[in-house]
């Protein structure tokens, strides 16, 4: 259903050694989490410009936030795009998150990878499973539906912006929301968090690079 999202609380599964050290059995571990429903965000710009970049940046911001200065905001993702000129419609999922992690192994899967050759030393180090877990990506919502608001803004890039340089690739499938890019600059050269890295002394209304849309989060009970 339209600007609804769907929380839940499934069961996640990990790998981790047995209690005999001894032995190289393993045990698999099941546990209770919050989850979301996949969902793609829908998102119409218009430019008057051809060819413009510009990052956008998606928060959730619950509707009773104590202080309307410093909200609560929780952020989604950050993205790249190239905008032609007239009107453009964006479509990203909730996959697609810089903000969440996009593996996320245990450590005895870590060590099984390593000892095979099939991850490196720095990768295993640094950024292996950085970011926000996934299933987390969306807060617990209520049976009758909690209310936030789904705060999307574009900002142009500034001079010298990494995010011009940097692979595509590397970008998508990285976190870098929270954990940046291994041994090359943050791909976004405003500070973390914005615009609300300040005090929120602005209003979205007139403001033709911000809108608010209402959302509901249901949360499905087993």
């Amino acid at each position: 259903k339209k600007n609804e999202l769907h929380t839940l609380t499934d069961q996640g599964e990990i790998l981790v050694p047995g209690l005999d050290f001894g032995s190289n059995r393993t045990l698999r571990v099941r546990y209770n989490r919050l989850n979301h429903q996949p969902f793609q965000l829908s998102i119409l710009v218009s430019s008057k410009l051809a060819r413009v970049r510009a990052k956008v940046r998606i928060f959730l911001i619950p509707k009773e936030t104590p202080d309307q200065a410093a909200p609560l905001a929780v952020e989604m993702d950050r993205f790249l795009v190239s905008l032609n000129k007239g009107n453009n419609v964006i479509r990203r999922k909730s996959s697609q998150s810089t903000v969440s992690g996009k593996r996320q192994r245990s450590l005895l899967e870590l060590q099984e990878a390593l000892s095979s050759g099939n991850i490196t030393e720095s990768e295993l180090s640094q950024f292996e499973g950085c970011g926000w877990p996934a299933h987390l990506l969306v807060p617990r919502g209520s049976s009758s539906g909690s209310s936030f608001s789904l705060f999307v803004m574009l900002s142009k890039l500034l001079p010298g912006d990494a995010a011009l340089s940097a692979d595509p690739q590397d970008v998508a499938d990285s976190a870098f929301v929270h954990c940046g890019l291994a041994g090359r600059q943050v791909p976004d050269s405003r500070p973390m968090g914005f615009p609300f890295d300040r005090p929120v002394s602005w209003r979205v209304e007139g403001r033709p690079n911000m809108a608010l849309t209402q959302v509901q989060i249901i949360h499905q009970e087993a």
